[in-house]
């Protein structure tokens, strides 16, 4: 037989109970606890048990016997929950005063809002190494390539071209082609004057970019400082207000 009951799910933690029943435990003190797992605030009194990890409101904050409140192991609304029968009910010894309390989650906070990722650098992969300069071949251009490719089609088509023999045409075609062939050098001459040319002046923009942000550095700086500090007065103007 299949069962069909749905699992129970985490309750809301109650702010107030009506139990009096109080845990044999020690009396878990707030002085042992992190500040960011502690919340002193007036309406908000609640700290994190140390038993199932969650958040858990404390009732009696002005009476005689502060305690957590029976609570959940997990957040709620989640399923497959259960008690927390070890931090359920447990007293808790208030042994900071708020005004410390607030000192100490300002300086933390503080701190966390200055603290800034570390930027990773990744290394580029090895390139290979490059071949000796009397291996490289110039590439050359679409002129010699262009006039080539004309003289040769034309021999494959004219009867009167056989051998070194030569039409009026191909003699015109063939010159063509010796002229760009000879040409080619003073072209890769000047394609390397402009590429270099280009560099330099990328070089000198970057130069400026570098020095322009030199000269605003200090006031970003500054800025970044002031939004810090004004995030901390905020947070510390919340806490003692």
């Amino acid at each position: 037989m299949s069962d069909t009951s749905t699992a129970p799910t985490a309750r809301k933690r109650p702010r107030k109970t009506r139990t009096r029943r109080v845990s044999d435990r020690a009396p878990l003190a707030v002085s042992t606890l992190p500040v960011n797992e502690l919340e002193l605030r007036p309406g908000t009194i609640s700290l994190i048990c140390p038993d199932c990890r969650t958040w858990c409101p404390v009732t009696g904050y002005q009476g005689r016997t502060p305690k957590l409140v029976p609570h959940d192991d997990a957040p709620t609304g989640t399923p497959r929950r259960r008690r927390c029968d070890d931090g359920s009910n447990r007293r808790v010894l208030f042994d900071v005063p708020i005004a410390k309390w607030g000192e100490q989650f300002f300086e933390a906070s503080r701190d966390a809002a200055q603290r800034r990722g570390t930027r990773v650098t990744r290394e580029a992969p090895p390139r290979p190494p490059a071949p000796p300069v009397h291996r490289v071949a110039p590439p050359v251009s679409s002129y010699v390539q262009t006039a080539r490719r004309v003289y040769v089609d034309h021999r494959s088509r004219c009867a009167a071209c056989e051998g070194r023999a030569a039409c009026p045409v191909g003699q015109r075609l063939a010159a063509a082609a010796a002229q760009e062939r000879h040409r080619e050098p003073i072209r890769q001459l000047a394609r390397a004057l402009g590429e270099e040319q280009q560099r330099r002046r990328e070089r000198r923009q970057r130069k400026g970019r570098a020095a322009e942000w030199a000269k605003v550095l200090p006031a970003v700086r500054a800025a970044d400082d002031q939004r810090v500090n004004d995030a901390a007065a905020a947070a510390q103007h919340l806490i003692f207000r």
